[in-house]
């Protein structure tokens, strides 16, 4: 088959198949095999081992397997109903007839050939087309010995078989013929002589079908039995081991061989119908439950994360909230300034303003923290100042005297006033500068008056 094959296993709706080939002692592989499944869950399995020599044989093989297989999907396709057993002779005569043209298109091949067996296979029965000496077997607990081949062997080992079932011959006599591997019908593009065409063949869900080359008859029929047992699973070991087993032998001259093998056991053997609508309805169970598996992991994925952003969030606010409220503090805890003491102390009023006998002062102090203009005192005002302006000039009536004094004493209160105002009016600097300079002046115009009125006295 242009290589080997490895390890194969194939999930069909009502069957497992595991295929494997090797080389054996050969050089080039002749054995071809391929596999079919239909929509209805039934299968065409189809195995040749070819001879010719090197790439004759590995040509007739896959020719004809090929076309077979190639015919066989055809005519099933075009009918909904058909007759297997038709289907399967119609398409060996294809396979026989295309080898011919290939035999033609390479004259050096003309000597090739191949023989062929072909299994259709349902949920309880098989039917089958051979030409050759590719065996056939089935193993099954109501098989004398649990296994038995079903197809004809086209060969001189199958009529040495014959021969010694009908007691013509010894055991020793069959199994040393060496004769016994010459075939009596192949196919080879010309008239075929022997065809193996079988009618319908019941199986029961526990048997195990085997299609094989006869590379695989280096052992006997009692160690593949061993080998592959009727209890086994994993139908894919089974074929492994019996190929290693074929190794093991060792013969120097051990063919190419190829095994496929079918099996349905652990499956019920319900109508095709039922059948689909179990698998429907488990594909669709399962496709369920995997979406509602991965929906859950879904959901849990979306809460984590809604959970870390409203924590996430209500973190942040809570940061916010407390630095909101330590500025707050921080601003609380701040004296807020006095504008009168500001006056007072970091504009360095006059030094006048602030002596202990000044009425300002004691204005300024008393009133500081009222809106009302502050009165000033009897005491604040010179009590010798009448006086000495009557001493100075007495020709002047007691009533000017009188008027002169309450205007003078309306004058000081006044000029008292205006500066305790412009104290209280003061915000800016530039306010504060300009009373610096007002105050000054009025300072300066009392200190002059009061320097008058000791002259005054003096001169008295």
């Amino acid at each position: 088959m242009g290589g080997i094959i490895v390890n194969k296993k194939e999930y069909m709706k009502n069957f497992f198949i595991a295929t494997k080939s090797i080389y054996g002692k050969r050089e080039y592989q002749d054995d071809y095999l391929e596999t079919k499944e239909f929509d209805d869950g039934s299968a065409i399995l189809i195995l040749a081992d070819g001879m010719g020599g090197y790439a004759g044989g590995a040509m007739a093989s896959e020719t004809v397997v090929r076309k077979f297989k190639e015919t066989f999907c055809n005519i099933r396709k075009r009918s909904s109903s058909f007759d297997v057993k038709d289907v399967l002779h119609t398409s060996l005569i294809e396979a026989n007839k295309a080898l011919a043209e290939a035999k033609n298109q390479n004259p050096k091949f003309n000597k090739m050939g191949t023989t062929l067996v072909a299994v259709y296979i349902d949920v309880d029965f098989i039917q089958w087309v051979s030409v050759g000496d590719s065996p056939l077997w089935i193993i099954g607990k109501k098989y004398k010995n649990g296994i038995k081949r079903i197809n004809k062997n086209h060969s001189i080992a199958g009529l040495l078989e014959l021969q010694y079932q009908h007691d013509e011959i010894t055991e020793e006599e069959r199994d040393s013929s060496p004769n016994r591997h010459m075939l009596t019908s192949a196919i080879t593009g010309e008239e075929l002589k022997s065809i193996d065409l079988s009618d319908k063949f019941e199986i029961d869900r526990d048997d195990i079908v085997i299609l094989a080359s006869d590379g695989v008859e280096t052992l006997t029929t009692k160690k593949i039995l061993n080998i592959i047992d009727s209890k086994a699973i994993d139908i894919v070991s089974a074929a492994e081991n019996v190929l290693k087993a074929v190794e093991d032998e060792g013969l120097d001259d051990q063919d190419n061989t190829s095994i496929i093998i079918i099996s349905n056991k652990n499956e019920e053997k319900p109508k095709i119908q039922k059948l689909k609508r179990v698998e429907i309805n488990t594909l669709i169970k399962d496709n369920i439950k995997d979406y509602n598996n991965q929906k859950s992991i879904k959901d849990k994925l979306n809460s984590i994360f809604d959970y870390n952003y409203n924590l996430i969030l209500t973190i942040l606010f809570s940061i916010i909230i407390l630095l909101s409220l330590i500025i707050l503090l921080q601003f609380k805890q701040k004296p807020i300034p006095n504008p009168d003491i500001n006056i007072l102390t970091n504009n360095k009023v006059d030094d006048n303003l602030l002596k202990k006998d000044n009425p300002t002062k004691s204005a300024i102090i008393k009133d500081k923290n009222s809106t009302r203009e502050p009165k000033v005192s009897e005491k604040s005002i010179p009590k010798n100042t009448t006086k000495e302006k009557n001493e100075t000039n007495p020709s002047l009536p007691t009533n000017i005297t009188n008027a002169d004094n309450n205007k003078s004493k309306e004058v000081n209160s006044n000029k008292d006033n205006k500066v305790i105002k412009a104290f209280n009016s003061i915000d800016t600097k530039k306010n504060l500068d300009s009373l610096k300079t007002r105050t000054a002046k009025e300072t300066e115009v009392l200190e002059k008056e009061q320097l008058k009125d000791k002259g005054i006295k003096n001169d008295k």
